[in-house]
């Protein structure tokens, strides 16, 4: 991509953040049984929420990113829809609840594929 991003350091954490979200078997392993891989001994999907929710404009404003993490509004609007529906098993799980609930959300079907297409694009984007 010939275009230069001013956060690459935060692209890198949008791409580790979409890889996990799209990994049910990591979900499992790590969320829920502890069983992390090293490095990541503490990961935890709060982490992973209070970033794409919290820490920048995904949410609210998705057209922010282009040119800071994102190259495009096509990867924008792609990562704001994993941050809605995150969003909304927040809403309807409680803030505070544990991951094990999260994870077992009616709706988390819709947070591993739209993490996995987000991702997908991202990757055809680096590719380019």
């Amino acid at each position: 991509m010939s275009k230069e991003l001013t956060a690459t350091y935060k692209r890198a954490e949008i791409r580790h953040t979409l890889t996990c979200l799209s990994d049910v078997d990591y979900q499992q392993a790590c969320w829920i049984e502890r069983r992390c891989p090293p490095g990541r001994e503490h990961d935890r999907l709060r982490l992973h929420l209070g970033f794409l929710l919290n820490d920048n404009d995904f949410t609210e404003d998705p057209k922010a990113e282009i040119g800071v993490s994102v190259y495009s509004e096509e990867e924008a609007l792609a990562i704001q829809k994993v941050a809605q529906w995150l969003y909304i098993i927040v809403a309807n799980d409680g803030h505070y609840a544990k991951d094990e609930v999260h994870l077992h959300s009616e709706e988390w079907h819709h947070v591993v594929s739209t993490s996995k297409a987000a991702l997908n694009l991202m990757n055809k984007h680096e590719s380019d």
